[in-house]
């Protein structure tokens, strides 16, 4: 029989009865004969070193973390700064931008070609383009639209070299336009500045940068120089005139006697008589000729009142009925508001000056025209346009117009439009001629509703010691030229 055996399984170790094992350290009750001390020391160093570098890196690890916020931190603060010179800069930009925008003259920018890479609002207003329109075109194009450059400014072909060359010289250029579609006269001024080049270069025209060029618009500031000088010369020829016709006068009332005289006593020879009566008209026209130099220079007062312009105007053209129906001209009226076209001013003087104008437009229009007025209340002033359908007015008679013994007609004194000039002025308001559009001149007043302080009296004398700011006008039939005067003559 036979017996069958079991293989018995080893028992399970024991649990270390000294709890966990610290590096280095034997377990109790393991067998330390297969170890050998050096292998031991070996252990416990590098159990040491790891301790060591664990110690290390987490020194590192904190300070890293340390360093790491301090970045954050710092790149937060840079960051901060940077927005805010961000916000700085977009602020002044928009500041720049806007005095840009705001500035009285134009500000245009070309390259050294002289195509335009930017441009305010002014520059688009003065060149009469939108600002989209202009950029990428060639500045002197832009400025071609305004007109046929006149030869009393500079040309477009100067503004080219100047732009091409970075410099306008030692002062700016002036060009003058007149513009197509109304025939006004425009006076610009031009400079134009280098950005990148040293000083050396703009003077020699040889700037490489990109051009900053100023335009402005002159032509008020040069209106007003006008109306200062013609004030001067008025002044002074109103001052000469009124010596001279002095001087002049004190003779004629002798002549005039003795040749009255002599008519008298040559009553029996009619022949020597008549010859006596020519010295005597011949006299009474240089004294009236004197008259209105007097006229002319001596100060009057104003005697105002509250009138109704329109009404004044109708009143007015009565007068030259003879005058247009010689010519069949036509009158074309236009009163806008008409409650609201009254004035202070001088009936008589205004209804002269009217006169005038009108028998100069009627002089002006050829036979079976048309002369206009135009009545447009605006605010505290009211303006008045007086036109023809004549030849208009040459270039250099606008600036001459109302100058004193100025005038085209062949008969004319010159008077007639520098009195009403100076009754215009005398009223506080302002008279212009200008060529018309169509066809023709025309004459535009301003006149205000109500003259500062209401001057009467002596305030008025006072104002009026300018012999240029005043003087009433002749009588329309004293001053009427003939009528075979040409059509387009002016200043009698």
């Amino acid at each position: 029989m036979s017996v069958s055996t079991k293989r018995r399984r080893p028992p399970p170790p024991e649990a270390n009865p000294g709890g966990p094992v610290s590096p280095g350290e034997v377990p109790a009750g393991a067998s330390t004969g297969r170890i050998s001390p050096e292998a031991v020391s070996q252990l416990q160093e590098a159990f040491r070193i790891f301790n060591e570098a664990s110690l290390r890196f987490g020194d590192h690890y904190a300070r890293l973390e340390k360093r790491i916020a301090e970045l954050n931190l710092e790149i937060e603060e840079a960051n901060a700064r940077l927005r805010e010179n961000l916000r700085e800069k977009q602020r002044v930009q928009d500041y720049l931008s806007t005095l840009l925008e705001s500035l009285p003259i134009g500000v245009i920018g070309a390259d050294p070609g002289g195509r335009v890479t930017s441009c305010n609002r002014r520059a688009a207003e003065i060149t009469g383009l939108a600002a989209e329109k202009i950029h990428g075109r060639r500045l002197t194009e832009a400025l071609g639209a305004l007109g046929a450059a006149q030869a009393a400014g500079a040309s477009l072909e100067e503004v080219e070299r100047a732009i091409v060359s970075g410099s306008t010289g030692q002062g700016p250029l002036e060009l003058v336009f007149e513009r197509a579609r109304d025939q006004r006269r425009r006076t610009l001024r031009l400079r134009v500045v280098p950005t990148d080049s040293n000083p050396h270069e703009a003077e020699s025209g040889t700037a490489r940068g990109a051009r900053v060029v100023l335009l402005e618009d002159v032509t008020d500031i040069r209106r007003l120089e006008q109306q200062a000088n013609r004030k001067k010369r008025l002044t002074a020829m109103g001052e000469i005139a009124m010596n001279v016709a002095h001087e002049i006068r004190n003779p004629l009332g002798s002549i005039e006697l003795f040749a009255s005289m002599l008519k008298r006593e040559l009553a029996g020879d009619p022949a020597c008589a008549s010859l006596a009566g020519h010295i005597c008209t011949g006299v009474r026209c240089v004294d009236h000729i004197v008259a209105n130099i007097l006229q002319f220079a001596r100060p009057q007062r104003l005697s105002c009142s509250t009138l109704n312009l329109n009404e004044l105007i109708d009143e007015t053209l009565l007068f030259a009925e003879h005058a247009l129906a010689q010519k069949r001209i036509r009158v074309e009226r236009d009163y806008r508001s008409p409650r609201a076209a009254f004035l202070w001013a001088d009936a008589d003087l205004l209804k002269q000056m009217f006169l005038n104008l009108f028998l100069n437009a009627i002089q002006a229009t050829p036979e079976g025209g048309a002369i206009g007025v135009h009545s447009l209340p605006n605010g505290a002033t009211i303006e008045v346009q007086v036109w023809d359908t004549g030849c208009g007015l040459a270039p250099d008679v606008i600036g001459r117009i109302f100058d004193p013994f100025f005038t085209t007609r062949r008969k004319g004194t010159g008077l007639g439009l520098t009195i009403a000039h100076n009754i215009v002025s005398a009223h506080q308001g302002n008279i212009e001629a200008d060529n018309r559009p169509e066809q023709g001149a025309v004459f535009s007043i301003v006149l205000p509703k109500k003259a500062p302080s209401r001057l009467d009296g002596s305030e008025l004398a006072s104002s009026l010691s300018d012999p240029a700011a005043d003087g009433p006008l002749p009588s329309a039939a004293q001053d009427e030229e003939s009528a075979d005067a040409p059509p387009d003559s002016r200043g009698g």
